[in-house]
């Protein structure tokens, strides 16, 4: 059915329940205006979808069973929350077509397909803006893109497919990226080193998180910093 017809049914529900309802003079009227407004809301959130939002709408309910969203079912949050979401459904749509053939990143739901743009920003991109890599050179020497061609550098290589990468976690509302980054480096690094003899390694990021007094913890660190501190520290596992 197309939208029209939706704003009809909507006034027609509306128009019939005072018809049938006038037997009564007590509470009947009340009653009424209750089933009304009840009405009028259900057929607002209908109208509010579409004709093709059906598949989209069933996913987004699987989404907030999936990721434990706290939105009232059909309240007003929740449809701005699948306006979003949609948005960032065609956004993803779009940036796969875009680089279908460039090997890069493939773009999907995930938690954060709720949030705009904006709101991503604000609540993760947030705390120190220093990098002590880029301030200081911390390398022996700098590889040249000259090098890395005389290399023979394939144009596709994913380590994944080498068993040399542990889980992905979730840093939740922590502003530790940067501990999370470092361990999992370390992590992968260790398993390539010692892949013959050793399994994946898994880390603590905590440890990082608790024990490195020069960075701030969930409000943000630096990098470079972490890393050091971990060369010169034993580290444990979770």
């Amino acid at each position: 059915h197309d939208r029209s017809k939706w704003r009809l049914s909507a006034t027609f529900v509306i128009a019939e329940c005072p018809l049938s309802a006038m037997d009564s003079r007590s509470t009947t009227p009340l009653l009424c205006f209750l089933l009304a407004y009840l009405f009028a809301f259900v057929i607002r959130i209908q109208c509010t979808l579409q004709p093709n939002d059906g598949l989209i709408f069933e996913q987004f309910n699987e989404y907030v069973i999936r990721y434990n969203k706290a939105y009232m079912r059909n309240s007003s949050e929740f449809l701005n929350r699948f306006q979003i979401f949609k948005d960032n459904i065609e956004r993803s749509k779009y940036m796969n077509k875009a680089y279908n053939n460039s090997h890069q990143a493939v773009y999907g739901i995930n938690k954060f397909a709720d949030l705009t743009q904006e709101e991503f920003k604000a609540q993760y991109l947030t705390g120190l803006k220093r990098n002590g890599c880029m301030r200081k050179q911390h390398f022996a020497s700098a590889v040249t893109p000259k090098d890395l061609k005389s290399l023979g550098i394939p144009q596709k290589f994913d380590w994944r497919e080498k068993g040399v990468l542990t889980g992905i976690r979730n840093q939740e509302s922590c502003g530790a990226c940067w501990s999370f980054s470092v361990v999992e480096t370390m992590e992968s690094m260790y398993a390539i080193t010692y892949k013959s003899n050793f399994s994946t390694p898994e880390l603590s990021v905590q440890q990082l998180i608790d024990c490195d007094y020069d960075n701030s913890g969930c409000k943000g660190g630096d990098i470079c910093k972490a890393a050091v501190w971990a060369h010169l520290f034993s580290r444990t596992g979770d």
